[in-house]
Parts: C-alpha cells; structure tokens; sequence
C-alpha cells in the first residue's frame, strides 16, 4: 500500500476513532471541528426519565427533576503527512494536542399536580414559576470559590415539563482535574400561604480526562505527523 493510501486509511481511521466517542454531531467554535459527547454524566445516573423529585408542603404538587453535562471534546485539524514527512494534499486530520471541551449542560424536569387527595394521581399542567441554577467549579474547591461557570433562568409561567440544553462554550482544558456541578430546580410559591414550594438539588462529578482519547488516536493513525 503506498504512503498517500496508507495516510487517508488512517486519517478515515482518525476520525471514525472520535466519532465513535462522540456519536451525536454537534456544533464547535471556529477553528475548531467537534461532536456532542453521547456519553453524558446525569445526576441522578440513569437515563432522562431518571429524576429525584420532592413534594410540596401541601402535598399538591410534586418537582422531579434531573441534571446532564455532556463533555463536547473539541479539536483542531493538521495537514496529513506521509512517512516521509510530505504532505498529502490537503487533506487534514485530528490533532490530539489539540484536545479540549466545550460542555453543554442539560435541565430536565417535571412538575405533577395532584388531581384529587394530596399526593395523588398527578396531572402535568398549569403554569409554574420555575428556576434553573448551577454552577461549576473544580472539586475539591474552598466554600466561597467563584464558579467557573454559573447558569441561571427563571421562568414566572413555565411549562409543566421541559427539557433544556444550555451551551456556553466555555472551554475546559484537558486532564485538567475533576469538576463539580452543584445544581437546582426550584418551584416558587404562587399561593399566599407558600407551602405549593420545591427545590430539588444535587452535585454532579465530571473528569476531564483526555487520555482515553488521544489514545485511540494514537492507535488509529491520526497524529497527522506519523501516517500510518
């Protein structure tokens, strides 16, 4: 197999390697190329229906809600080379050094309102006065530390459910440590007496480890200066 051959088999290779760590094709900044992360983090594990959920005092209304991070590795290309160190056309491939993340951060929740006896059979409808906070910052970090990232949204006459994606673009570095999310839904009070109120919370752990990546590349062939 000639060196040109052997170098588009491995940038073919390259990229097939990423996209099957990143299945769902997303959107990058310029500059770079990328591809949403399937493989999300959620709190609580689980798949979207997976929710923690609380009761109002009046027992009339019940939030669940749930929190996803999608990693989004990002990257910039290089020309492909030969053995020979020559260029190949211009055709391009990934370039491992140039790994990072562009996370997307994902709210879903629901809000059941009990039809009859409290903490009954629950219809989702009405409108609700809901708010969607989180805030990332490395784990580990002192109380009081300034988040990273803080996102925030209120909605005075929400939906009953409602799934949201938020993206920043806020590049995280790779291998650069564990992050924490601490997030929250809340249901504000519409009754005088605002006991109708909720809040779910949790923290989320993310790793922004790039190792298993830039391996595959390796192995693949999509370093750009080597071929294959």
């Amino acid at each position: 197999m000639s060196d040109m051959k052997r170098t588009r088999f491995a940038a073919v290779a390259a990229l097939v390697t990423l996209a099957a760590f990143t299945p769902a094709v997303g959107q990058a900044a310029e500059g770079d190329s990328g591809a949403g992360n399937a493989s999300y983090v959620q709190d609580p594990a689980g798949g979207a229906k997976k929710y923690r959920s609380q009761w109002t005092e009046d027992g009339r209304h019940k939030l669940s809600a749930n929190f996803r991070l999608n990693p989004n590795p990002v990257w910039k290309t290089m020309r492909a080379k030969d053995r020979s160190g020559g260029f190949v056309g211009e055709m391009t491939v990934p370039d491992p050094k140039t790994l990072a993340f562009k996370p997307s951060y994902e709210f879903g929740y629901e809000v059941g309102t009990a039809v009859l006896l409290k903490k009954g059979t629950l219809a989702k409808s009405g409108k609700h006065s809901v708010t969607l906070h989180a805030e990332l910052r490395p784990k580990g970090a002192r109380s009081g530390t300034r988040p990273l990232l803080v996102i925030h949204e209120e909605y005075a006459e929400g939906k009953p459910t409602l799934r949201k994606t938020f993206t920043p673009g806020r590049r995280i570095a790779c291998d650069s440590g564990v992050y924490r999310v601490d997030w929250k839904v809340s249901r504000a009070p519409r009754t005088r007496a605002g006991k109708d109120a909720a809040t779910v919370r949790g923290t989320l752990d993310w790793n922004a480890d790039c190792e298993g990546l830039r391996s595959a590349l390796r192995q693949s062939g999509g370093e750009g200066s080597r071929g294959a």
